[in-house]
């Protein structure tokens, strides 16, 4: 039988005080080792078997005994003693419950530090007072019962279990919740009415002392069983419990994309528990951007709307905006590889950049030596005589050069004069 967390922690109470019990009888046993080490002569000498056996005829004798110290048992000073006939087996002391009490005389009679009524400790029925008797008085008085007659009059004629009746024999759970299933004895008057409660699936539901626990989803047996072994039934089915999403989150709200570029969404739905978190995407426009499972694809330049939604309908949107795809140039040309110029002349270099559809065909213009030649959105212009070398650079890092050399600057002349403005010669 599979043994609940109830009743392992009533097993685990019944041992700590058994565990007690035995610590308070240290003493008095360690007593009684020594007493039985030192040497007796042979009519002195008395056995276990025989102190047993003058209890046992004690007891027997009791209606003809004038006192209770004669039925050797221990008296309660608040209650009058009752005849035996009349007494609960295991009620040693004879104050009308089943205590700990009791356990420890039934200790101590078990290793003759005390006499009490063979008909009233045996509880186990075994012909002796042992420490299994002990034992089971202090699990009856935890309410640990397991069926013996332990609290039974022992005139008390016995009557067994003819039915047992469940109040509801189908029940339906939510996973953690819990309800109470009530067993009916039949006749009214039996003796002993005590019940064993077992699970078929202690992972679907749990069950102590008629209080059920729904623990998951699934289906699992409720068995009660007399003493006797009467049963009844009660199945039990446990339900999910439906946790609904009441939000969902998207790890950006917009994003940009050239066409032909992809990039992934992610949906957080709350709470964590939820039953369901699965979520469904939409694109408000599958000619500018598709969505699979997250995963956004540009399609051409435009604008969408990415939708998330949960099975309950909370949503999320991302706002797509899709750009042109980037066409990067391949190369670039000048008009020409090399130009002289004289000092103080300029001249303008044209850079093709290729190919014509290019995203971006701005060109960076350098010079190698700005003190010989500067240059500016291509216009070249000669500072003084000697040579440099103009770099075209596109924005991806293709380049094209034009070598300059500069001479000094042309003085034209700006004027003639003779030696002589008039000349006369003979003839």
């Amino acid at each position: 039988m599979h043994i609940k967390k109830e009743v392992f922690l009533k097993v685990k109470k019944v041992l700590s005080v058994f565990m007690a019990c035995l610590v308070l009888l240290s003493v008095p046993l360690s007593a009684a080792a020594a007493e039985t080490s030192e040497p007796a002569d042979d009519k002195a000498a008395v056995s276990v078997t025989e102190q047993k056996k003058s209890s046992d005829e004690t007891v027997s004798t009791s209606s003809d005994s004038k006192t209770d110290e004669q039925n050797n048992s221990v008296n309660s000073p608040d209650v009058p003693p009752k005849p035996v006939s009349d007494r609960m087996i295991g009620d040693i002391d004879k104050d009308e419950s089943i205590t700990s009490s009791d356990a420890l005389s039934a200790l101590r009679a078990s290793v003759n530090l005390e006499d009490v009524p063979l008909n009233i400790a045996d509880v186990d029925s075994d012909g002796a007072i042992t420490s299994n008797d002990s034992l089971l008085i202090l699990r009856y008085s935890v309410g640990f019962d397991d069926g013996s007659l332990i609290g039974i009059r022992e005139n008390q004629e016995l009557i067994n279990p003819d039915t047992i009746v469940f109040d509801k024999n189908t029940l339906t759970l939510n996973e953690g919740d819990s309800a109470k299933i009530t067993a009916t004895i039949s006749p009214n008057n039996a003796t002993i009415k005590f019940v064993t409660w077992t699970t078929s699936n202690s992972s679907v539901a749990t069950v102590s002392n008629g209080t059920l626990k729904a623990v998951k989803a699934g289906k699992a047996t409720i068995t009660a069983k007399t003493v006797n072994g009467k049963t009844a039934v009660c199945n039990v089915t446990v339900k999910a419990v439906t946790i609904n999403p009441t939000d969902i989150k998207l790890n950006t709200n917009s994003v940009t994309l050239e066409v032909g570029k992809s990039t992934t969404l992610t949906a957080t739905v709350s709470p964590s528990n939820a039953t369901n978190k699965s979520v469904t995407w939409t694109t408000s426009d599958s000619s500018i951007a598709t969505i699979s499972n997250g995963t956004v694809k540009a399609i051409k330049a435009g604008t969408a709307k990415i939708t998330a939604k949960t099975v309950n309908g909370k949503t999320a949107v991302c706002n797509v905006t899709v750009k042109p795809a980037t066409v990067n140039p391949t190369s670039i040309k000048l008009n020409t590889t090399a130009v002289p110029l004289e000092v103080g002349k300029s001249t303008t270099l044209i850079a093709t950049v290729s190919p014509s559809n290019a995203t971006n065909k701005s060109v960076t213009w350098t010079t190698s030596d700005s003190s010989v030649a500067t240059v500016s959105n291509g216009t070249v212009k000669a500072i003084k005589v000697g040579s440099a070398t103009i770099t075209a650079k596109t924005v991806n890092g293709k380049t094209e050069l034009c070598y300059v050399v500069v001479k000094a600057a042309t003085v034209n002349p700006t004027g003639i004069k003779l030696n002589t403005t008039a000349v006369t010669l003979e003839a």
